[in-house]
């Protein structure tokens, strides 16, 4: 049995005619998860680096994947009172005399994201392959 695709629209409804829609959104949750949970483990190595008490690594989390829209998205987060100094760690900010403090870890999560988005990919599609 051969399938003829032109464009991406003729492989949505052959995926659409072979698979129901909740075992296709299932599949894209999974793929999410894992690639979400590769990505919160390397921020949390990279912050670790950086530790005071480590707190700030260990309460690195990630949400459950859910449906917005038409697409698939999760979160990461910190868990805790730490959310704050997260915050102040990834951006930087002010002291009470207005000098402009930049901690050690100023964009250690958006740099791992930037330099780890080609992993991401690759292991999305490879949970999607599956």
């Amino acid at each position: 049995m051969g399938v003829e695709i032109k464009g991406l629209d003729d492989i949505e409804k052959t995926l659409k005619k072979k698979y129901s829609p909740k075992s296709i959104e299932e599949a894209e949750k999974r793929a999410v998860k894992s690639a979400g949970n590769m990505m919160r483990n390397k921020i949390a190595t990279d912050l670790d680096s950086v530790r005071d008490t480590g707190e700030l690594a260990i309460g690195t989390d990630i949400t459950e994947p859910e449906k917005v829209g038409n697409k698939i998205q999760s979160k990461i987060y910190w868990r805790g009172e730490h959310r704050t100094l997260a915050a102040i760690n990834e951006n930087g900010h002010y002291d009470r005399s207005g000098n402009w403090v930049k901690p050690r870890a100023v964009g250690k999560a958006s740099r791992q994201l930037t330099l780890n988005k080609d992993l991401y990919f690759k292991i999305v599609k490879k949970e999607l392959d599956r």
